[in-house]
């Protein structure tokens, strides 16, 4: 007969008395249960606060990240005042009196073509905007540069980067604009200038170049305020007028590569102040 050991037989008795569980003759311990206080929310222990990363600055955000379409407008300090604005879009609205208008944007890449296309079309928010990237298929027929098909009849249309459109297309693009009185808006590195003369168009044509350390400044402050948390008179920081003179220095009128800095820099900053100079030195 084999000895009770090879006989344990595995019970629980509980005590309805004590609320204790007892585990008989098992080789196993008895399983903890969790203190009653864990089940109490006031009582349970406390996870860390998440910190959020921008908040020490007042910010919501890197005010000099990537904007979508519709905050894009809204940070953009164009060449032109309220008033011209205005002007320029009942003319796109007239569509030249039937003739047709082309307003082109023509500026270096990072010059700040996409921002005045961005701070007209904020007066024509009805108006389609489509961009061509760089990586993208080239649009190698009318039909390829109106997709989806409505942006054929829209009677105000916004185009960037119409350099890339191969020039037979561009072409048929300008005869289009033409013949149905159309008002088209466009970016680009290259001038359109004859193949837009040569449909019978009515061109409005700006340059888009140079870059004022007053610009600058304004569109630093206009980034910084659409990302604050808090408004004035809560402070948030701000580009001193010595540094906006050594990045357009190192930059030119590269509006790009210099919010580019500017985005590393305040990535980094650990408290609201005035950033010098000496802020961008190993950037």
């Amino acid at each position: 007969m084999a000895g009770p050991a090879s006989h344990f037989i595995y019970t629980s008795v509980s005590s309805f008395h004590s609320g204790k569980s007892v585990v008989r003759n098992s080789p196993h311990p008895a399983p903890r249960t969790p203190h009653p206080a864990s089940r109490i929310p006031h009582l349970a222990p406390r996870m860390p606060a998440l910190k959020l990363p921008f908040a020490h600055l007042n910010l919501r955000r890197n005010p000099f990240g990537e904007l979508p379409l519709d905050q894009w407008a809204e940070a953009v300090v164009p060449d032109f005042d309220a008033d011209q604005l205005a002007a320029l879009v009942e003319r796109l609205r007239r569509g030249a009196s039937g003739q047709g208008l082309v307003v082109q944007f023509l500026g270096h890449r990072g010059r700040g073509k996409t921002s005045h296309l961005m701070a007209l079309r904020r007066y024509l928010p009805e108006a389609p905007y489509r961009h061509f990237p760089e990586d993208g298929p080239a649009p190698n027929s009318l039909a390829a540069v109106f997709d989806p098909p409505h942006l054929a009849d829209a009677p105000v249309l916004f185009l960037d980067e119409t350099q890339r459109i191969p020039r037979r297309t561009r072409r048929a693009l300008f005869r289009h604009v033409r013949e149905h009185g159309r008002s088209l808006v466009i970016g680009t590195h290259k001038n359109h200038r004859r193949q837009i003369r040569a449909a019978g168009l009515e061109l409005l044509a700006h340059e888009v170049r140079g870059l004022a350390p007053r610009k600058l400044l304004a569109v630093c402050e206009r980034r910084f305020a659409l990302a604050a948390r808090r408004p004035p008179p809560a402070a948030v920081p701000r580009l001193g007028p010595a540094a906006a003179e050594a990045l357009i220095e190192r930059h030119g009128d590269n509006l790009r590569a210099i919010l580019s800095d500017l985005y590393d820099v305040v990535q980094g900053l650990d408290q609201i102040c005035v950033m010098g100079p000496e802020s961008f030195k190993t950037h």
